[in-house]
């Protein structure tokens, strides 16, 4: 087979991270310092009012890519654990996911819940102050929001790269 389906999982994953962290940067560093600059027009709020809607559909896209991607992954990554089993005259030396594997995945899990918890409720997202400018209803949101996706990604590439035998 030319494309094993495990390297097609892994990279719609990647897809998937790409296209909602990248996202979520731009208009963290980007889209949202550009518009706060100076008074909200009607112009800026239109572009912002786009954007926002954009980058909605965009990222919920994503998040089904993911949540997808990410269960064949798992799936995959178990059934290799099985395979090892199966062809073991001691099959109890090989564990379904390597060792820590799912204590990290349950960590990941629950960040990655934060993070569409933290979308759902649209807590990053640039709005008009009550000053007239443009900008996050709370900054201490965009830095959760960032912490939270590189520790998502950093524990993804930790899996990534675990054992998968003994």
């Amino acid at each position: 087979m030319l494309l094993d389906t495990k390297i097609l999982w892994m990279w719609l994953h990647v897809l998937g991270v790409i296209l909602w962290a990248g996202g979520f940067f731009y208009v963290l560093v980007a889209l949202t310092p550009a518009l706060r600059s100076g008074r909200a027009s009607e112009e800026r709020v239109e572009i912002m009012r786009r954007t926002g809607a954009i980058f909605r559909r965009v990222s919920w896209t994503a998040i089904i890519i993911l949540v997808v991607s990410g269960s064949f992954s798992l799936y995959n990554r178990i059934m290799d654990g099985v395979a090892a089993r199966a062809m073991s005259s001691q099959p109890e030396l090989y564990p379904l996911l390597p060792p820590g594997y799912e204590a990290l995945m349950t960590v990941k899990l629950l960040i990655v819940i934060a993070l569409i918890v933290h979308h759902a409720v649209r807590l990053l997202e640039p709005r008009v102050l009550e000053d007239g400018s443009i900008g996050f209803k709370s900054k201490a949101s965009g830095i959760v929001g960032a912490v939270l996706f590189a520790a998502a990604v950093l524990l993804g590439l930790v899996l990534l790269t675990m054992n998968v035998s003994v």
